[in-house]
Parts: structure tokens; C-alpha cells; sequence
């Protein structure tokens, strides 16, 4: 029971659901995972928010690449963006579906793992309850991160006109630091949000 529904059981016992409530609820869960309406509404949500979030990225990589005296347009900004996000993506979700098929279910913990199930950030080392601050800076500190900052600068200084490896090495980590800034901040302001 706890396994299958691990939201419902979370809630039940630190008490943001009445008991009686609690099978409601489950049935409502069930009923909405299986509406097909709500899975393509939640696809088009995701595509929409990835379409604007790679698109603010890729801005940012424009302006870090004007700002070191480079030269790019908006569309190889954001192939660059998206060949610097996409393999990390691959990769991880790839291991965490390899991970799934070899961990057994019940050791799976549903709210530590909301990018998937593999832990390759700092963050396994604190508890977001306890530090949500330095929780929250510590996931930006991972092998698929730095695969991901490598992969941006590589192709920065391959497509931009003018842009050296140094130059696009700032653009890339500056980019990173603004990112880390803005959670971290999120992190402040709603440190229960982590937790």
C-alpha cells in the first residue's frame, strides 16, 4: 500500500490528510492518472515550460556571447542550449530506468528523487529539511552538471563567431552561477518548498 501510493501515505502521517479523507483522495489519484485528457495537458504543460525555459537559457548564452565580443544569433544559441541539455537528460533518466529494473520499490523514496532516481549531486550529503539553503546549492554540484557546463562551452566556442575557449567558459558559468543564485534565493524565501 505504502509503495504504490507514497504521496497519499506521506500526507496521511504528518497530517495534511484526515485518515477518512485518504482513500478519497487515492481513488481521485487514480481516477486522474488514468484520464488521457490530463496526461496530454500534462505534456503540453511540459513542452510549453521547456520551450520557455531553454528559450531564457539561450537568451542568456546570447548575451554572454555579445558581452565577450562574440557573435551568434538566437537559433544557434538555442541548438547550442539544446545540445547542451539533451545528453545529460538522456543519460540520467536512462540510469535511473536501469536503476528501477535492479532497486527494489520499496527502497524508492517518491519526494528525493523528483529528477529521477539516480543521486549524482552533493545534495544526497544534507537534508533538505534540515538546510534547504546549502540543499539546494549542493545539487547544482554534480558529474552530469559539470558534463552539461562542458558540453554548453564546447558549443558556444564552436558555433559563436569570435568566441574563445576562455570566453565561453565565462558565458557557461555565469550562466550556471545565475541559475544557482535563483534557487538558492527560491530557497531562502520558501525554505519549506525544499523540505
Amino acid at each position: 500500500r505504502s509503495t504504490l501510493f507514497p504521496y497519499t501515505t506521506l500526507f496521511r502521517s504528518s497530517g495534511f490528510i484526515a485518515p477518512d479523507q485518504a482513500e478519497q483522495i487515492k481513488a481521485k489519484e487514480i481516477e486522474a492518472a488514468r484520464s488521457p485528457l490530463r496526461n496530454v495537458a500534462n505534456l503540453l504543460y511540459l513542452s510549453v515550460y521547456l520551450l520557455i525555459y531553454l528559450s531564457a537559457v539561450a537568451a542568456l548564452y546570447l548575451l554572454g556571447v555579445a558581452m565577450v565580443g562574440g557573435r551568434m544569433s538566437f537559433w544557434q544559441s538555442l541548438s547550442v542550449t539544446i545540445y547542451a541539455y539533451l545528453p545529460p537528460v538522456i543519460v540520467r533518466y536512462g540510469l535511473s530506468l536501469a536503476i528501477l529494473y535492479i532497486k527494489p520499490t520499496d527502497t524508492i523514496d517518491a519526494f528525493s528523487g523528483q529528477q529521477g532516481i539516480l543521486y549524482e549531486n552533493l545534495g544526497l550529503l544534507l537534508s533538505p529539511g534540515q538546510h534547504p539553503v546549502l540543499y539546494t546549492a549542493a545539487t547544482f554540484v554534480s558529474l552530469l552538471s559539470f558534463y552539461k557546463l562542458w558540453l554548453a562551452a564546447t558549443g558556444l566556442r564552436n558555433v559563436g563567431d569570435d568566441v574563445s575557449k576562455g570566453g565561453a567558459w565565462a558565458v557557461v558559468v555565469t550562466v550556471w552561477a545565475i541559475g544557482l543564485g535563483l534557487s538558492v534565493l527560491s530557497a531562502v524565501v520558501n525554505p519549506n518548498f525544499v523540505s
